[in-house]
This record gives C-alpha cells, structure tokens and sequence, in this order.
C-alpha cells in the first residue's frame, strides 16, 4: 500500500470480524463449504461463526468487545452469502437471526447503526450494515419493512450537496464516508446515472 497502512492492528478481541474477512474473499472466489478446494477452510469457518452467535431474543449477534457492530455486520455478509450461494438450511436460521439482530440494533431514531446496538449511527459501521440486508435480501431472507425506510433517512441526514456527498455522523464530503453513502444509496436502489453519482464519481477520478 505505498506506506500508507503502517498499523498492522493488534486486537485479540475481534475474531468474528477476523473469520469473516477471510471467509469473504474465498466465498467471492466462489468456494463454499460443499465445493471446491477450499470447501474444508470454508466449512470451518463458518462452523465457528455459527458457533459464536449469541441469540436471545432480538437474534443473533456477533457482537464483541474488539470489533463491536463492524464484527456483527461482517459476520453476517459472510453467512448470508455462503447461504445464498449453497441454499444449506443448516446456514438458513443463523442468517436469518443475524439480520434480525441488525433490525434491533438499528438507532430506532435516526435510522444508523454504531458501535453499540440502538446507538446514534455513523457511516462507517452503517455500510457494513447495509452490505449484510443487501445480501440477505438476495438470498430471500425476511428484512423488516420499517428497517430500510429508517436506513435511508439516516443517509439524508449525513448527506450533503443533493446527496453527492455523505459525512460521517453529520453532512460532510469525507472520501471514505462519501463512499459509503453512495454505495448504501445503491444498494437502496439508486441507479449509476442518478445525478448525485455524476459529481461524485468526478470527484473521485480527479483525486
């Protein structure tokens, strides 16, 4: 990265989050726990997600001390994909109880997610969030109708020049958060010749 990722990160408390973002590039590559070469590192995998799931009452949740709603949302991509892509009604329930708990722990006010269940949202562990309902929706998992709805008023209320531009708890034209912002409006439908993609994708090319 040209020097410009010096911190190699030192959490021991994130495994969740860690499983999951190996699991994801194996998953991408089309290797599930039922096929490929792979199919073993894959198995265990999510073996030890499901495993690590805590459910009560409002789901499943990754949650924990390192990674926080970043490892639940993660986690959650991960087992929504690897179900969407083998239909293993083992895998079925543990992805349908994780989208459950980002339903709850959604900010039932402003619409975000944060570090903590029900906390007033920010950007980043936002996208992760919306990564995980885009996937489970793919996969015909049940998303609340109200979750959604409440997702897109929080991008209004972080957006900025006609929703060109996305901050990362308040308005702003951050890159990273901008990013996000974008992508969350994609996936919440916004097609690429929107007009508010137009400026931004300027933006970033001239950067």
């Amino acid at each position: 990265c040209g020097g410009q990722c010096p911190n190699p990160g030192s959490l021991a408390t994130g495994r969740n989050a860690a499983t999951a973002m190996a699991l994801l590039p194996l998953l991408g590559a089309g290797h599930t726990h039922q096929a490929g070469p792979h199919k073993d590192a894959v198995k265990k995998g999510l073996q030890f997600l499901v495993a690590q799931m805590k459910v009560g009452p409002s789901g499943g949740s990754f949650h924990e001390q390192g990674g926080m709603m970043y490892s639940h949302g993660l986690a959650s991509i991960a087992l929504c994909e690897a179900y969407a892509m083998t239909r293993d009604k083992k895998l079925k329930g543990p992805a349908q109880k994780a989208v459950d708990f980002i339903a709850y722990a959604q900010d039932p006010v402003g619409g975000g997610w944060r570090y903590q269940p029900r906390q007033k949202g920010d950007t980043s562990v936002f996208g992760w969030q919306m990564a995980a309902l885009r996937c489970a929706r793919l996969a015909g998992l049940k998303v609340p109708r109200t979750t959604l709805p409440k997702a897109h008023a929080f991008l209004d209320n972080v957006q900025a020049d006609a929703g060109a531009t996305y901050g990362y708890i308040g308005p702003g034209a951050g890159q990273a958060t901008t990013a996000i912002g974008l992508l969350g409006r994609m996936h919440q439908g916004w097609k690429k010749d929107s007009p508010a993609l137009g400026p931004s994708f300027m933006l970033a090319t001239s950067t």
